[in-house]
């Protein structure tokens, strides 16, 4: 069997996103998981923050995954609308993708922010999912 890394959970922030066609019009495929904000906007940036085994009975575990998800823009209006596009896309999604059996997304908390010209919103999500 071959082991399942939840380290790589950035590929299904990124296919989640992808697969959001409000979210591609407004970026035009523009999503990272790392980016500096001199980068083409609007955008969308991932980061994976926090990984933590969740304790259950019986095997298979699951495994927490926290991950920052910003929206950079270049106006607070784009960003707004930006963000609302992510929040729809990902905001409880449970399911199967890129390999990975997603039991829940959870948004937890939300940060507006300017910075070097750039309107950002960081959201926080927590990610349950099936460790094999």
């Amino acid at each position: 069997m071959e082991y399942d890394n939840p380290n790589d959970i950035g590929k299904v922030i990124k296919a989640i996103l992808t697969g959001s066609p409000e979210v591609m019009s407004m970026t035009r495929g523009r999503i990272y998981p790392i980016v500096s904000l001199s980068s083409d906007s609007p955008c969308v940036v991932y980061t994976k923050t926090g990984l933590v085994p969740a304790g259950v009975k019986e095997y298979p575990s699951y495994c927490l995954a926290s991950v920052t998800v910003t929206v950079v823009a270049q106006s607070y209006n784009e960003m707004v609308s930006l963000s609302g596009a992510v929040l729809d896309a990902l905001a409880e999604f449970s399911g199967t993708i890129e390999d990975k059996e997603i039991k829940r997304i959870a948004w937890r908390n939300a940060r507006d922010g300017y910075e070097e010209g750039a309107y950002m919103q960081d959201m926080d999500f927590e990610i349950k999912m099936r460790q094999i």
